[in-house]
């Protein structure tokens, strides 16, 4: 049919799903007719994304009169909503056709508002993952109402196993207790989130096994401040939140910036710990190793000047001697001006830095961007800067050996070059094959192919 373009996508887990995108009234109403007349494209459609915004009242009505009675032979499993308010608000059957879907299982929703809380609370089926984008809410009280996801999927407390959102407000409505549990919830990321109660967290999602968060910066600003004692004091509350009512055995993973993990105050130990820049404080930084002792320390997003005195020393402590791998993804020229960073002295520095460690495994990825104009068009007319030459002309493959020479015990080496405007990508890889691919040593490997 006009209109109806299918394309196939790889899922996460080896099955190959139709997924099918639906950006106008038109390819709303070449679906409608394909799956209503049975044809065999329509069939393979299990995942529909609609990116429509509002639907005229005569589309929007044919489209919830065939929801609300679909062929036999739709079986959609994931459903995609971009600006669901508009879109929901087409028609006023949509909300309780969609609600009534029992085949969906997996739900994306852009622009979380009224109508799609409504669609959330009325669904007659457990989901298994969950994203929602919600809109802002300019009553805290109310946000911790409206954008709870605890609340809008409770449910889905016997099905769910990933939770995605942002703009998410986790806190308890009126400081209560959360009564829902989520047993079977393995991953939750969530951005723009409000200050995290790491008690809350453990007591809904029991068996996490991968946590990554991000709280803007004005929201901990307002509350807050820049006063490291208020930042020590909300951390102390969630730390004993965790003594008192118990936390998780461990995580597998956690990522979030460095003041973020310090807030979220862990208590338990953590195998992947992935810190994001530009922020660096070594007393938080020390405060976080100590109670999380990764097996995996990754840093992500710093700029050169991450490696002082101190951080070298926070690194030596024994709360890092389980340690076997350890990762830097830089961002040199993010924050620093071309002229104060020196590629040859940082490289260095990382040696020292490294040396007395007991690691099996090491990744440095170096990215630049050192461009002193701002002007986009000028990206590739600019000279280079003497960073930016140091890092063209840098034998990746001796560096690596370099690492591999001066760490006893080290045998996984990965060091790349990417961004560069003369050289996009450039890597050496020492070691691969050495650990099977699910372990912790063999992470900066799959960090590499990541860029290609």
């Amino acid at each position: 049919m006009p209109g109806l373009r299918s394309a196939t996508t790889s899922g996460s887990d080896a099955t190959q799903r139709g997924t099918l995108l639906l950006r106008d009234e038109g390819s709303i109403l070449s679906f409608v007719m394909s799956a209503t007349s049975g044809s065999s494209e329509s069939n393979v459609v299990h995942c529909l994304h609609i990116s429509t915004g509002a639907l005229s009242n005569n589309v929007a009505q044919t489209l919830a009169a065939f929801v609300a009675c679909p062929p036999p032979s739709l079986a959609l499993t994931h459903l995609q909503i971009d600006d669901a308010e508009d879109f929901l608000g087409s028609h006023r059957d949509l909300v309780n056709a969609l609600a009534r879907l029992s085949t969906i299982r997996n739900l994306s929703l852009g622009g979380v508002g009224e109508r799609a809380r409504a669609l959330l609370q009325r669904m007659t089926i457990g989901l298994v993952s969950a994203d929602l984008d919600m809109l802002p809410e300019d009553d805290a009280r109310v946000a911790r109402m409206n954008n709870n996801p605890i609340k809008l999927l409770r449910g889905s407390q016997d099905s769910l196993h990933l939770l995605f959102g942002k703009g998410c407000d986790i806190r308890s409505p009126r400081d209560a207790s959360y009564q829902e549990r989520f047993p079977f919830v393995r991953i939750v990321k969530l951005e723009h989130l409000h200050l995290p109660v790491t008690a809350d967290f453990v007591r809904v999602f029991p068996n996490l096994a991968r946590l990554c968060i991000s709280i803007p910066d004005e929201v901990k600003d307002r509350v807050l401040g820049p006063n490291y004692r208020a930042y020590a004091e909300y951390r102390n509350v969630n730390i004993l939140a965790q003594l008192d009512e118990g936390s998780w055995n461990s995580l597998d993973a956690c990522s979030a910036t460095l003041d973020d993990h310090f807030l979220l105050g862990l208590t338990c130990p953590v195998t992947k710990l992935r810190i994001s820049g530009n922020y660096m404080n070594t007393a938080m930084l020390r405060a976080v190793l100590a109670n999380t002792r990764p097996e995996y320390l990754g840093f992500r997003w710093f700029d050169a000047n991450i490696f002082s005195a101190q951080f070298a020393t926070v690194l030596s402590r024994s709360y890092i001697a389980q340690l076997r791998c350890l990762e830097f993804t830089l961002c040199l020229g993010g924050v620093l001006q071309p002229a104060q960073i020196n590629v040859g002295v940082m490289l260095d520095t990382i040696i020292k830095v490294i040396s007395s460690l007991s690691i099996r495994s090491f990744g440095l990825f170096l990215g630049s961007y050192l461009r002193s104009d701002s002007e986009t068009s000028r990206r590739y007319t600019e000279p280079l800067c003497e960073a930016e030459r140091y890092l063209l002309g840098l034998d990746v493959t001796a560096v690596a050996q370099r690492f591999k020479d001066a760490v006893p015990g080290l045998e996984v080496v990965v060091v790349a070059v990417f961004n560069h405007r003369a050289c996009p990508f450039a890597c050496a890889k020492l070691g691969a094959g050495l650990y099977p691919a699910d372990v912790v040593e063999s992470t900066p490997l799959k960090t590499a192919d990541s860029f290609m």
